[in-house]
């Protein structure tokens, strides 16, 4: 889902009526329109993969992301430009990548990033801007992440990145116990998938409002959510605590990601000739 509400909440006249730059407030506010209807342009692309491949893009600015994250984690491009929070939905294995591997030569350890990179290739063609791709599975070279994908989801409220701290009374229940936090989509609750981000480096958003994603569980959701995460999370029953949809993962789904990585061309091989 392109969900470009804070654009179009934020851009009023009201919002935009003084700007202390110029004497009259109509160069900003020609200028906020143009940011707008280009913005408008770049949803217009993206739904589409929406619709073909079952992608989620989630707009936001960067300096919201990195106001979240210690200085290792800082993506260096100016506060104000554009980036989106890019998901999988469940319908992404079927739709993309399925006919994708069908269709390729294996050239990387995991298909699914061959796939990624490849899908990513055709929206930067789709684009006359320059776009940054930084995939969810990319690390620097002291092995740590090139992005923090919970905390871009977090601040696109693309899902909500659900800590202890969320929690009432969260340490007499989990004393000396170290939990992870976990991030849930309000439609797909755990069925879904980061996958990185692309960054508009030509374009900017400062009259994009940030709005706290909306928190939909209640304080026992949250630890049921949170324990099944940390305690249990190899039965991914942490997925369905707030699965609004309903809609899941296939069974070959499943079994793909919960193969190791060394195994999961022989299980797609496998279900290739069955299908043939």
């Amino acid at each position: 889902m392109v969900c470009f509400q804070k654009v179009k909440k934020f851009c009023t006249c009201e919002k935009i009526r003084f700007n202390p730059v110029f004497k009259s407030s109509k160069p900003f506010l020609i200028a906020s329109r143009m940011q707008v209807a280009s913005l408008e342009k770049i949803e217009e692309k993206l739904k589409k993969y929406e619709e073909s491949i079952g992608l989620e893009f989630h707009p936001f600015c960067i300096g919201w992301y990195n106001d979240r994250v210690s200085g290792n984690f800082i993506l260096d491009y100016p506060k104000d430009t554009l980036a989106f929070c890019v998901i999988s939905t469940p319908r992404f294995f079927e739709k993309s990548f399925l006919p994708f591997v069908k269709n390729h030569e294996f050239s990387m350890n995991d298909p699914f990033d061959q796939c990624m990179i490849s899908n990513y290739q055709n929206i930067k063609e789709d684009f006359d801007a320059t776009i940054d791709v930084i995939h969810d599975f990319e690390l620097h070279s002291n092995r740590r992440p090139k992005i923090l994908t919970q905390t871009a989801g977090h601040v696109s409220g693309a899902a909500f990145y659900y800590q202890r701290k969320d929690v009432v009374d969260e340490n007499s229940r989990w004393n000396g116990k170290k939990v992870f936090g976990v991030s849930n989509h309000p439609k797909y609750g755990g069925w879904f998938g980061f996958r990185g981000a692309l960054i508009f480096k030509n374009h900017s958003a400062s009259f994009l409002e940030y709005k706290e994603p909306e928190d939909l569980l209640s304080n026992e959701k949250k630890i049921e959510l949170l324990e099944k995460f940390n305690f249990s999370w190899q039965d991914w029953t942490f997925r369905d605590v707030a699965n609004e949809s309903g809609e899941r993962y296939s069974d070959l789904q499943k079994q793909y990601f919960r193969c190791k990585p060394s195994e999961r061309k022989e299980l797609l091989n496998d279900f290739f000739l069955e299908k043939s």
